[in-house]
């Protein structure tokens, strides 16, 4: 592995012999034109993997690479990146978001990027560039009849690499959105919601909880973009986080992941379909327990589901935006054989 990074390391420096120059294209276009403090750590390492992924770098160097440059962009004063304040109708929210020049901000991290591999690539680092463990990972997607792809996935074995932990405990991170009115949405979750979960401090102690929080993070500052920039594209989510022996899996709408063990499917979810028996009427929030029992190859568990559900009615005809979050986290546990639901529905009226 270190021998490849090597290889890499060479070819990138004779690419870039030097950092890019004030002006002067991007080797990679950004994902946006401005982006907001919140975005920036993901759309940060989104344009780095990116650049590194195209031209054939290893998962594990890419990772670190990206890790380091924008550890070194953070300690920058960010304010010459600043967007002026525009005098229209969202003056009032945009107070209240800064918003950086994309571009340029983007060119000081990729500076700081090929410093980094200038710098490897004459005194290569003592750094684990990968995983000890492999995890074979394949990905297979079909457009059908739509116009264009509005599906994204993310497939990061190097989890704590990227991400700079150090608690002993390897973690893979595995997703899919299914986007829906557009692609903004899926793009958007794919390049943000893990960087908001590997911000959680009881992401290790308490992932059921850390998931929520990222799910409704990544929500917000999506909302607050759509706003913005009038996006009114939607998605679902399936996200798998793998920490040694423990797999959490969290989701919203009907995209699903499935686990089979020993040539049998174990099921890790119930998607979040329109033909669920819910009544579209206006009606306070209420809580309810479900404890049923499942039967598997390894004999009985017990499934513990708390449902949190709010119903709203809505005319067809309405065009105000209605945001419908609906969360389930589920936490398998080999050696205890349960499985726990949670269940949450937040819905935001703009």
């Amino acid at each position: 592995m270190e021998e490849e990074a090597r290889c890499f390391l060479g070819r990138f420096v004779q690419e870039f012999p030097a950092v890019l120059e004030e002006g002067s294209p991007l080797p990679v276009r950004p994902m946006s034109c401005k982006v907001s403090l919140e975005e920036l750590d993901g759309e940060c390492l989104e344009l780095g993997l990116r650049l590194l992924a195209v031209r054939g770098a290893p998962a594990g160097l890419s990772a670190l690479l990206c890790q380091t440059a924008l550890s070194q962009l953070l300690q920058n004063n960010l304010l010459p990146f600043h967007c002026p304040h525009e005098g229209d109708d969202n003056q009032e929210e945009e107070q209240q978001v800064v918003l950086l020049q994309s571009e340029a901000v983007q060119r000081l991290f990729l500076n700081k990027l090929i410093d980094g591999a200038l710098a490897w690539h004459q005194n290569f680092p003592k750094l684990s560039t990968s995983p000890s463990r492999f995890l074979l990972c394949s990905v297979h997607a079909i457009k059908n009849t739509r116009r264009k792809m509005e599906d994204k996935h993310l497939a990061l074995a190097e989890f704590n690499q990227l991400f700079g932990i150090q608690d002993g405990v390897e973690c893979a991170y595995y997703a899919l959105f299914d986007g829906h009115g557009g692609v903004d949405a899926a793009t958007f979750a794919a390049t943000h919601l893990h960087v908001a979960l590997s911000k959680q401090e009881g992401l290790r102690s308490d992932t059921a909880t850390a998931f929520k929080t990222a799910f409704k993070h990544t929500d917000d500052i999506f909302k607050s973009k759509a706003k913005r920039e009038r996006l009114r594209s939607g998605t679902t989510a399936v996200a798998v986080l793998i920490q040694g022996q423990e797999l959490t899996v969290a989701w919203l709408g009907d995209s699903q992941a499935m686990l089979v063990r020993k040539g049998q499917a174990v099921t890790l979810m119930d998607p979040h379909k329109p033909d669920r028996e819910v009544t579209l009427t206006r009606s306070p929030m209420y809580l309810e327990m479900q404890t049923a029992q499942q039967h598997s190859c390894a004999g009985t568990r017990t499934m513990c589901c708390w449902h949190a559900m709010a119903f709203l009615m809505q005319s067809n005809l309405q065009r105000s935006l209605i945001w419908s979050w609906m969360l389930s986290i589920c936490l398998v546990t080999p050696r205890a054989g349960q499985t726990l639901c949670w269940n949450s529905l937040r819905t935001l009226l703009d």
